[in-house]
């Protein structure tokens, strides 16, 4: 006979953690990091995986590179979360979410669209739930398979390109950036080689 399976009802501190988790974001986008810093644990395990590099462990090296994304923020929207899915357990619990927001990046005075495909898994540590790690991806809407491809001996990375000129052209960015057209001081974010950011600042020239 199969076991009945068991729902945990979300305690009150979870609940509270996951409001300040999600009031935390809304100053994320706009370059503020300290409440985010609050809920963060202090062990060695903690671990972040943001969109704009490689995962990363311990205090230290979170906070460093959560600074570095959120330098590129300002002036955002409250972001809007969808639920997809949450387990809750005695002492560990995750959810997985889409953020949505609108944020200017930097330089630029315009607002642009953000949407993120979210997993943080909270532990309950001397009685408080901690952020013990966090996920984030730009991977919102089906992809071909062809986009998880990486050309040899040229390590992808994903960045944003700053718009000096009113288009970048496929010969610049290659497949990634044809088709893109953005005004004169804003910025893209796009996932480019390498040697294709050697042409970006180059202006074209290789």
């Amino acid at each position: 006979m199969a076991e009945a399976e068991v729902v945990r009802p979300v305690s009150e501190s979870l609940k509270l953690i996951l409001e300040r988790y999600h009031r935390a974001l809304d100053a994320v986008v706009s370059g503020d990091s300290a409440p985010m810093k609050e809920l963060l644990s202090m062990r060695d395990d903690l671990t972040l995986a943001n969109p704009l590099g490689p995962p990363v462990r311990g205090r230290s090296q979170v906070e460093e590179t959560m600074d570095h994304a959120i330098s590129h923020f300002r002036d955002g929207e409250p972001t809007r979360f969808e639920r997809i899915s949450e387990v809750i357990g005695i002492d560990l619990a995750y959810i997985v979410e889409l953020e949505r927001t609108r944020v200017k990046i930097a330089g630029s005075d315009e607002l642009s669209p953000v949407a993120l495909r979210v997993t943080t898994i909270f532990r309950l540590e001397d009685g408080a739930w901690k952020i013990i790690h966090r996920h984030a991806d730009p991977i919102t809407a089906p992809r071909s398979i062809q986009s998880i491809v990486q050309e040899p001996g040229l390590p992808a990375v994903e960045t944003f390109v700053f718009v000096k000129t009113a288009l970048i052209t496929h010969r610049i960015l290659g497949s990634a950036g044809a088709g893109i057209v953005r005004r004169p001081g804003t910025a893209v974010r796009v996932q480019v080689t390498s040697e294709t950011l050697l042409r970006v600042k180059s202006g074209g020239r290789r």
